[in-house]
């Protein structure tokens, strides 16, 4: 019990949604805690510096204005293609939700109302900023709603997205990969 007091406390789950997790096995609930500190880790500055090596620099724009049409299309698509890597695609749903949620936070609370064409590409200083406003949005948003992320918090494969996840060439090769296919894609555009 003691365990799922120190899950409503670090993940600001309600009583419900920590009743729901006592059934749980304890092996499973202490990786699924392991997975909020694995969420916390991911290297979002390194994150942009690839945004801004294998996207900006192409020659693509990342605008308010484009926000539907490019990144949560690429966005989608990456979460449901590395799901199935992870061996988990009947989750893609809830990544995507979780990820699209966050995105829209983003969008709402991070980029420029009175320049929607502004782009970010052009100014390193403002995608940093960007980058900084996601990071004080992130947790703030996902125990706003913890429904979202609950799927990934419970179950018998917390083990196996702990891993995956904690694994540094997901965020420095894969992704660098996606982000240079959606450089292409935008420059066909």
């Amino acid at each position: 019990m003691k365990l799922l007091a120190f899950a409503t406390t670090v993940l600001g789950f309600s009583s419900n949604v920590v009743g729901a997790a006592s059934s749980v096995p304890f092996s499973s609930a202490f990786e699924c805690l392991k997975l909020k500190q694995v969420l916390d880790n991911i290297p979002v500055d390194n994150i942009a510096g690839l945004f801004q090596s294998e996207y900006c620099s192409r020659g693509c724009k990342l605008r308010k204005s484009d926000y539907e049409h490019q990144l949560r299309a690429i966005s989608r698509s990456v979460i449901e293609t590395e799901s199935a890597n992870m061996g988990e695609s009947e989750l893609s749903s809830s990544w995507v939700s979780w990820v699209e949620h966050i995105m829209d936070k983003t969008y709402e609370n991070c980029m420029d109302e009175q320049n929607p064409d502004e782009d970010v590409c052009r100014d390193p200083s403002r995608l940093a900023g960007l980058t900084k406003c996601i990071k004080s949005n992130f947790w703030t948003e996902t125990i706003s709603n913890p429904g979202r992320v609950l799927p990934m918090f419970l179950g018998s494969g917390c083990a196996n997205r702990v891993k995956y996840l904690s694994n540094p060439e997901l965020w420095d090769t894969t992704l660098a990969g996606y982000m240079r296919n959606a450089s292409e894609t935008c420059l066909a555009e």
